[in-house]
């Protein structure tokens, strides 16, 4: 197959929120923001999904403002790749291919000015797809920690989820007395690799978005 059989599209979340559960390496999409999502099919048949939301950490945008001297005062312009899958069999190449089919559309329809990505070395990940974007390397993260509980592997952040309300989630609850406890596992991670695309530069005419159905 030819990367021009696979098509690209704009979906709501219920179209991918299961396959991206089944393909991606976290297994889980609870908690994670998607204002924008994409699906790409071969045949009518879904082989890959995007995630697109808003920051996952709140002052991501202070380390854009120290590492590339820019002045935002808010994560507002900035959005993240929450998620990215593709299943296997497919040609290579295909995820920076239609990565970058996606940045396209956010720069000619939508309001974002900034784009981050980050690949995780606790799985392998350096980013390989990111560098064939030709996305910009920013310093990485600093070391982080996992927490493995009921079978599943959380961010540090789990434990601090609250509702609209400013409560603690239930989950979060549950994290904070298996970690006293000592039901949960907690351990270090290396810091991710990060990823940055001015979605501002080289705006010209919609030739880039033709063929994403929206």
């Amino acid at each position: 197959m030819k990367l021009s059989d696979y098509k690209l599209a704009c979906c709501p979340r219920i179209d991918i929120a299961k396959f991206i559960t089944s393909v991606h390496y976290a297994h889980n999409v609870n908690g994670v923001c998607s204002k924008i999502c994409f699906k790409v099919t071969l045949r009518g048949k879904l082989v890959g999904a995007f995630m697109f939301g808003n920051p996952a950490g709140r002052t991501v945008y202070m380390k854009l403002n120290r590492v590339l001297k820019l002045s935002l005062i808010s994560n507002k312009f900035v959005v993240e790749l929450r998620r990215m899958v593709f299943i296997d069999n497919t040609p290579r190449f295909i995820e920076s291919y239609f990565l970058s089919r996606c940045l396209k559309y956010l720069k000619q329809h939508t309001s974002y000015k900034h784009f981050i990505t980050y690949a995780d070395p606790a799985y392998n990940h350096k980013g390989t797809v990111y560098q064939a974007t030709n996305l910009k390397a920013l310093p990485r993260t600093g070391t982080d920690k996992r927490i493995v509980f009921g079978g599943k592997t959380y961010h540090s952040r789990s434990p601090n989820k609250r509702n609209k309300r400013g409560k603690l989630s239930p989950m979060a609850k549950r994290l904070r007395e298996a970690m006293v406890n000592g039901t949960a596992i907690v351990y270090k991670v290396p810091g991710k690799y990060e990823y940055y695309y001015n979605l501002e530069q080289k705006k010209r005419t919609k030739r880039g978005s033709k063929n994403v159905r929206r």
